[in-house]
């Protein structure tokens, strides 16, 4: 059985539409790609991922926006999310932690059952420099 995915990006620049095309492509022939503008409904797939750019603390808007549209739909399917940021380290300030692994917690908070997996692409923790050209071009950097 072929699995039906939605990927549904939101991007201001275009680097989350490439990590979401990335995605489809990683899950087969049963993906569609949509940005997340188009209000795509969830109904129907076997698997539902976000990706999307961080702004602020958290996701790009029109991200949040279409999760509380969607929000009763998507928490019958299961899902994943892919938060791109440039730096995914977070700091303490005051005694709170701010940016890293809190830049996911409005995607997981939104879901009575939150999604079953989360990651982050940083610039700071990627270092291509000591990366030879076939490991570059096996996780996806072109320069």
């Amino acid at each position: 059985m072929e699995l039906k995915a939605l990927v549904v990006y939101a991007t201001r620049y275009g680097s989350s539409k490439r990590a979401a095309e990335i995605v489809g492509k990683t899950l087969g022939e049963g993906t569609e790609i949509v940005n997340v503008e188009k209000f795509p409904s969830p109904e129907s797939y076997d698997l539902v991922v976000f990706v999307a750019p961080i702004y602020g603390d958290g996701p790009l808007k029109p991200m949040m926006e279409y999760i509380e549209r969607y929000k009763e739909k998507l928490e019958e399917v299961p899902k994943a999310f892919l938060l791109l940021a440039l730096d995914t380290s977070g700091v303490v300030f005051r005694g709170e932690l701010h940016g890293g692994i809190l830049y996911s917690k409005p995607l997981v908070e939104a879901f009575e059952v939150p999604p079953f997996t989360a990651s982050s692409l940083g610039a700071s923790s990627t270092r291509t420099s000591s990366m030879t050209t076939t490991e570059k071009f096996s996780k996806g950097f072109t320069q």
